[in-house]
């Protein structure tokens, strides 16, 4: 019965661990995408009038949409998978030093 409760309760404990995680990494990754939004959308507004003309508005939009939806998934990626992968090699490597 004591294991089984313990195993509850580390259940529990990881998942309100991952929920604070994403929670404060939702702050960080939307304002690095909302800045690269306004960058993006600064840039635009320097461009021609011809290419204006010659795009569809839907299309641009779109892809902008895409861009920093994959920028979020990058930087999601890289802080809980590839950074701490790093870390964890650097670790082992001073152990073994």
């Amino acid at each position: 019965m004591a294991l089984t409760a313990g195993y509850a309760a580390m259940r529990l404990m990881s998942s309100a661990f991952q929920t604070v995680r994403d929670a404060i990494y939702v702050r960080v990754g939307q304002r690095a995408v909302r800045a690269l939004a306004l960058d993006v959308f600064k840039h635009l507004h320097r461009l021609s009038l011809r290419f204006h003309l010659e795009r569809r508005t839907g299309g641009l939009t779109k892809a902008i949409e895409r861009g920093a939806k994959s920028i979020d998934e990058m930087l999601y990626f890289l802080v809980f998978n590839i950074a701490p992968t790093f870390l964890e090699l650097g670790r082992s490597q001073s152990y073994s030093a």
